[in-house]
């Protein structure tokens, strides 16, 4: 990860996808934007987490290994999503590993801000409700497919 100091770019990223409307404070001093090369890690399961992200640019995969050594893919993010929603909620350590497949800009908080200010913004916890019912349903519709149906009809 790579602290891109370019004003211009990162007010770029906040207006495109109003980024301030999610909060009902203003965020402008808390906001760092970050850089991920293709392949490199924006979160390791296990690890606890520093930075809550929006993913402004670029596309990232989200899995998570199995005890067999094998990784489960989860899904693909692309720009506006947000990460680490569910560490800041329940306090936790990072459950999944999110990779970068192509470069990624991320728009970052210092997590302890999150937790310490932002928790008890009634907008932005709104905004994350929403991301997690999305994700719970887009969840929810891909593990009944993967379990109903053949595997020849899943490739197809």
């Amino acid at each position: 990860m790579t602290k891109i100091s370019n004003e211009n770019r990162l007010n770029y990223y906040l207006d495109k996808y109003n980024i301030y409307d999610f909060f009902d404070t203003d965020i402008k001093k808390y906001v760092e934007l970050h850089f991920f090369k293709k392949g490199e890690h924006i979160y390791s399961s296990g690890e606890d987490l520093e930075y809550f992200y929006f993913l402004v640019s670029g596309k990232s995969k989200v899995y998570i290994l199995m005890p067999n050594g094998k990784s489960y893919l989860l899904r693909f993010y692309n720009p506006v999503q947000i990460l680490g929603d569910i560490e800041i909620i329940e306090n936790s350590a990072i459950q999944c590993n999110i990779e970068a497949i192509t470069d990624c800009y991320c728009i970052g908080i210092n997590a302890n801000i999150i937790k310490n200010i932002y928790l008890k913004d009634s907008k932005f916890l709104n905004y994350i409700c929403k991301h997690l019912s999305y994700k719970l349903s887009t969840a929810s519709l891909s593990s009944s497919i993967n379990l109903l149906y053949p595997l020849e009809n899943r490739l197809a």
